[in-house]
């Protein structure tokens, strides 16, 4: 699994097109109902069928779903990659039979690093890095202290998230040293849904950085 650019927290067709027109590697489907972008299976679907084998991956982004309800969301929206955000443990890894990228928000560096290798030895396809927020599950547009984030030790793959931008995410990347970036309220409009231009100017500005 590899990509360097994700738009997440997708809750339209029309925008799951124009991220990966303008050039995402990957888009975010949020199954946690609690979350303003969540996206019902049978939208999800839609999208995920629409998307061209090979343009694009397709993310399922979960949070303390039972396993078999998982599996069953996998299966009938047609997945390519699921993402743990929740309090998942180490052992649904095996049930999934897809790379898993597990997010972890970032603390003392001793106990993030722990956590990373208990996820990395066991599998984990990517760590996705994310601001602590207290009891809510991400897209908070939190940012995160980016050099902490770059002294962080990983084996696995690494996905900086956490409140970036257009106009921050080259100095995150430069900073953070990630192998991929993850945006959600960063390419919004106000009112919800993504906006093209700022989409546009995140992926042209992530790719720059990433050289």
């Amino acid at each position: 699994m590899q990509f360097k650019t994700k738009i997440c927290g997708v809750t339209s067709l029309q925008d799951a097109r124009a991220a990966i027109e303008l050039g995402a590697d990957a888009i975010g489907l949020n199954f946690y109902r609690s979350s303003r972008r969540f996206v019902n299976p049978e939208l999800a679907r839609e999208i995920s069928r629409d998307i061209q084998p090979g343009k694009a991956l397709r993310v399922g982004v979960f949070v303390n779903m039972p396993v078999d309800e998982l599996l069953e969301t996998v299966k009938r929206v047609g997945l390519d990659v699921v993402q743990f955000h929740g309090d998942e443990t180490t052992d649904m890894i095996e049930p999934i039979g897809l790379p898993v990228i597990r997010a972890i928000r970032l603390g003392e560096q001793a106990s993030t690093e722990k956590e990373i290798r208990q996820w990395s030895e066991l599998g984990v396809e990517a760590i996705l890095l994310d601001a602590d927020a207290g009891s809510e599950y991400g897209g908070t547009g939190r940012t995160i202290d980016w050099q902490k984030a770059g002294q962080i030790s990983c084996e696995c793959p690494l996905i900086l998230a956490g409140g970036l931008t257009p106009d921050n995410v080259g100095r995150a990347i430069s900073e953070a040293r990630p192998d991929a970036v993850d945006v959600a309220s960063g390419v919004e409009r106000q009112g919800g849904g993504k906006d093209p231009g700022l989409m546009r100017r995140f992926i042209r500005n992530a790719r720059e950085a990433f050289g």
